[in-house]
């Protein structure tokens, strides 16, 4: 029998939070701060945690992880970089000097609260057939094209395009190999940084309500998602 390999998670919290206004991470939602959230969700899936912070919050963060997680001895808080690509090029580095080389590594931004256990279960088995795997909405709105005087000039086609997401799960390997190519290009999401290198990257349809909490306004939303959560788990229970 084959057996299942390991899953490393590294949630990304190191963002500015310009947009927010602040360190949007360390809002509080339902009780907990927002970073916690997904934490907490994916601690009991994963064999190793990785929390990467901005570099002068990490006591902050490593304090606020060992009050309120029950297993803390998982998770390995370090400092980001100037820019995303920075901040999972230094996790990567975090695995490999604690020794990690095989098997999946999911990044994931703590903006996302909501991901499923779900989805996430399917996005390991899709990386382990092609190497890596993001989770995706199609896109439904119209698309258009503005100028620099904020002009329309055209239309951009929606067919098969994709709103992506994360966690976003690659084989370690393979992605330690397309960082190291990658040298100091930067990129917004690491499918991107696997497809430069030549990597394969399979698009697996979110089944939850996956927001990224970008403005203050975002809260309100991510609030009524969490009511609704727990509305559903009751009734379940």
């Amino acid at each position: 029998m084959q057996q299942e390999p390991q899953i490393h998670f590294v949630l990304l919290a190191a963002g500015s939070g310009s947009r927010f206004g602040g360190e949007k991470t360390l809002v509080q939602l339902g009780g907990i701060p927002l970073f916690m959230h997904s934490l907490r969700r994916f601690m009991p899936l994963c064999d190793t945690m990785t929390l990467v912070v901005s570099a002068q919050r990490v006591d902050e963060y490593r304090a606020i992880c060992e009050k309120e997680c029950e297993t803390v001895q998982k998770l390995h808080v370090i400092a980001g970089g100037a820019s995303r690509t920075e901040s999972v090029s230094n996790a990567l580095n975090s695995l490999s000097e604690r020794g990690f080389a095989d098997g999946l590594v999911a990044i994931h931004d703590a903006a996302r609260p909501f991901a499923s256990a779900e989805t996430f279960s399917d996005l390991c088995q899709k990386a382990i057939q092609f190497g890596g795997a993001i989770p995706a909405d199609p896109l439904t709105d119209t698309l258009l094209h503005a100028d620099d005087a904020m002009l329309v000039d055209g239309a951009i086609p929606r067919e098969n395009a994709w709103r992506v997401a994360t966690p976003q799960v690659f084989d370690l390997k393979a992605l330690n190999n397309a960082y190291a190519l990658a040298a100091s290009k930067s990129y917004t999401d690491d499918a991107q940084v696997l497809r430069a290198a030549g990597g394969k990257v399979a698009i697996v349809r979110q089944r939850e309500f996956n927001i990224k909490i970008t403005y203050p306004q975002d809260i309100i939303l991510a609030q009524a998602i969490l009511e609704h959560e727990k509305t559903m788990k009751a009734m379940w229970e």
